[in-house]
């Protein structure tokens, strides 16, 4: 009998397995970048059928990963963005990423409802800080802002209000290895089989620049006469590395072998596209590499504006018996030239000095000789820095403009929320806007202080979203061969920035002087207390020498004897 119900057991989970819609997609991007470095950007993609609206849709998972899944479902996440980045991007000189993301961790998240935000937006962070082994339990009110214009879903819109949305950043928090652990065991291959076999621990901690990133957005699945009838999900994750090549060799030739300690052999069995790109753009006009083997196929892809060449390698192809190492080989030597800027960058200096004042300068850089910018800007500033708002001032070329109506500011309370500051701008051609403002450096109890006090506090990064730009010098990936994403879904090309973090230093107080009261203490007491302790228990005896004994005698001359030696 146990044997039919076996049976029934597998064929009805072999039958939701082959019903399911899930899909799943890996790609990853090689492209050199200048003064000899090289750009990894690792994508999974996994498109489940899954409606956020509905939790009994949650009780079953096929490819999507059932950890996930309980959170958003439990909470009522809607659309969610997670990034844990250790280095700084560096835009004037490698270009524009795939995806910004700020040093630190960043996070996100819309709702589906407005019932007990805070509560939820609390067990969201406390659920991924335990799936993604990070310290997101430490976001509470004091680091949450509610950006009202600067951030837009990137999912299908269903009403998502600015009241819904809660953003969050840790300047302080680090990329190791056990972020990336959990990371991998998401996919559906885990990190047994296709690309993420190349995300070895040692390779991924060597880069000068590591993110890794979790998107979730909803995507139509089947377009109605007036809107979408019919939801999906889409889950992203990355992992993004830039190499140093010129630090462990003199040449920056490089091979999957060298870059990764290992080759893939075939792709993931349940994805639908595994591929690996690279990007030969500039090859043959700035450079020329001899690329092996031939790849499959070479496609194009347009990218704010302007077409970048993929060779593209097909791991569905790749024969199991023979593994796949792509070498990349400059056929003379490489002229390093200086790199033309981008279109939008930031500039952020620190000012002031002393334990009391201090300030803080923004640059935002138009480098189009032809086109205006519109964008938002927005700062989310911890309430240690007291911003004085009236000594904002701002020029643009030099000149003094006017803000103020640009302007929707909500200001910090003690403990309790950050500053957040929006500026909605438009940058004229070949203009460089300048914000200056001033703050107090407020004064803390001891136990709010890092372990390394005297490290200073950061002051998290700015974020900048242009609406409508182009630029060549930027990195992507080709477009998916999927049905969740329809045309009447696509926005304009838009791309968000980030600007670099902040140094400050606190006033803080002398964290040895504890140390030194609790020595003298205890030398103090360990004397005085330890002498008159030995005094009141000990007992006096008086002994006489005529009661000793023989053996007592010899023992106590050969004990002098001793003792003199």
């Amino acid at each position: 009998m146990w044997r039919h119900f076996a049976a029934l057991f597998i064929y009805l989970f072999l039958e939701t397995s082959v019903n399911g819609e899930d899909a799943f997609h890996e790609q990853l991007l090689l492209k050199p970048l200048p003064s000899g470095k090289l750009l990894s950007h690792f994508q999974f993609i996994i498109q489940s059928d899954v409606d956020f609206r509905r939790k009994e849709d949650f009780v079953h998972f096929n490819l999507f990963p059932q950890s996930l899944g309980q959170v958003i479902s439990e909470y009522g996440v809607q659309e969610l963005h997670v990034s844990l980045t250790q280095g700084l991007w560096r835009i004037e000189d490698w270009g524009y990423p795939v995806r910004s993301a700020p040093p630190g961790a960043e996070v996100y998240a819309w709702f589906s409802s407005d019932d007990s935000l805070e509560k939820r937006w609390r067990d969201v962070t406390n659920g991924l800080s335990g799936l993604l082994c990070a310290s997101l339990n430490s976001i509470n009110n004091a680091a949450t802002a509610q950006p009202q214009q600067t951030l837009q879903p990137e999912g299908l819109d269903q009403g998502n209000h600015s009241s819904r949305l809660r953003y969050a950043i840790l300047p302080r928090e680090t990329v190791c290895t056990e972020n990336l652990t959990p990371l991998k065991k998401l996919l559906p291959c885990s990190y047994k089989s296709g690309l993420a076999q190349l995300l070895h621990a040692k390779s991924v901690m060597d880069g000068a620049y590591r993110s890794l990133a979790l998107h979730l957005r909803p995507v139509c699945q089947v377009p109605g006469e007036t809107g979408c009838s019919e939801l999906g999900l889409e889950l992203t994750l990355s992992m993004t590395l830039v190499a140093d090549l010129l630090s462990y060799q003199s040449t920056p030739n490089w091979s999957l072998m060298k870059l990764f300690r290992h080759q893939p052999r075939s792709a993931c069995p349940l994805a639908d596209t595994s591929r690996i790109l690279v990007d030969t753009t500039d090859n043959g006009t700035l450079y020329t590499a001899l690329l092996t083997p031939e790849p499959s196929g070479v496609d194009a892809i347009t990218l704010l504006g302007h077409q970048r060449t993929l060779a593209v390698y097909d791991l569905l192809q790749v024969n199991a018996s023979q593994a796949l190492n792509i070498i990349w080989k400059y056929s003379s030597p490489v002229a390093y030239t200086k790199v033309p800027k981008p279109i939008f960058f930031i500039e952020r200096l620190a000012t002031g000095y002393g334990d009391q004042d201090g300030g803080v300068v923004v640059r935002l850089h138009n480098t189009d000789p032809t086109a205006s910018l519109s964008l938002f800007y927005m700062e989310s500033i911890l309430w240690h820095f007291r911003i004085l708002l009236h000594t904002m001032r701002a020029t643009l070329n030099g000149q003094p403009v006017d803000l103020w109506s640009n302007l929707m500011y909500r200001a910090a309370k003690d403990r309790k929320r950050p500053h957040l500051l929006e500026f909605k701008l438009q940058l004229p051609p070949q203009s460089v806007l300048e914000i200056s403002m001033e703050f107090d450096k407020a004064f803390q109890i001891w136990n709010e202080f890092p372990p390394d006090a005297h490290h200073g506090f950061y002051m998290s990064s700015g974020l900048a979203h242009i609406v409508n730009v182009h630029s060549a010098n930027t990195s992507g990936l080709l477009p998916l061969p999927n049905s969740f994403t329809m045309p009447w879904q696509r926005r304009s090309e838009s791309l968000i920035v980030h600007s670099p973090p902040l140094l400050i230093m606190m006033p803080t107080p002398d964290f040895s002087m504890p140390y030194n009261v609790i020595c003298l203490s205890c030398t103090i007491v360990a004397i005085a207390f330890g002498s008159m302790h030995n005094l009141s228990i000990k007992r006096f005896t008086v002994s006489s020498p005529s009661a000793w004994t023989l053996k007592e005698r010899v023992r106590r001359v050969f004990g002098r004897i001793s003792t003199a030696t």
